[in-house]
């Protein structure tokens, strides 16, 4: 009992100390920061004064953060400066909208990957379909992609807003397109599993007519 008790208390410490900020990890997590502000300012032009205002609100709060003499303090404040960036109205919308436009690439590599042999016409109709509207959904996507790259903003809640339902449309889209994808998978595996049961009582009726 006195054994489980210490190894509670090792994994709890492990886990609070692994959980503790360091200077040089918030350094580097600064740096992400910063290179995320400057990538979707250039990819949407629109938002590069509101990221701007942004960054030199953290900017100064960084430099304040410097002078903190002890090393404990100095990490805890810069990792309070660094979520006060990932947590933004802004940040989170536009962190939000690369995610899931990551998490739709994959989806349409795996569309594209979909064969229709040896499948039955039922589900060659099934994969059909869903290229076809993989290939709208993409259409929609670049389209939406273009006007928030040419779009003026009046705030940043005029920012926020805007992606907000960018990302709304994105997440519409996935569910969808993931949706069919999971149905022809299904009935691709079923196929798989119905070929499969056939074939073992082949081999095992075989083995029994070989033993007579």
């Amino acid at each position: 009992m006195k054994i489980k008790f210490v190894v509670i208390l090792i994994a709890l410490f492990s886990m609070t100390y692994s959980c503790k900020p360091s200077v040089e990890g918030e350094k580097s997590q600064f740096k992400d920061n910063i290179q995320k502000m400057k990538t979707y300012s250039v990819r949407f032009p629109g938002t590069a004064p509101y990221l701007k205002k942004l960054y030199r609100a953290a900017k100064r709060s960084w430099n304040t953060a410097l002078k903190i003499k002890n090393k404990d303090k100095r990490a805890e404040e810069m990792d309070r400066i660094n979520d006060s960036i990932s947590k933004s109205p802004i940040m989170k919308e536009l962190n939000n909208y690369y995610f899931k436009r990551k998490r739709l690439s994959f989806l349409f590599n795996w569309i594209k990957d979909l064969r229709f042999s040896p499948y039955a016409d039922s589900i060659k109709i099934m994969i059909k379909s869903l290229k076809k509207d993989a290939k709208k959904a993409k259409s929609i996507i670049r389209r939406n992609y273009q006007s928030l790259k040419e779009r003026s903003f009046s705030s940043t809640s005029n920012v926020v807003n805007t992606f907000d339902k960018a990302n709304s449309l994105l997440t519409d889209i996935y569910n969808n397109l993931d949706r069919k994808y999971r149905e022809v998978r299904k009935k691709i595996n079923s196929l798989k599993k119905g070929k499969k049961s056939k074939n073992n009582k082949k081999h095992k009726s075989k083995n029994n007519s070989n033993e007579v």
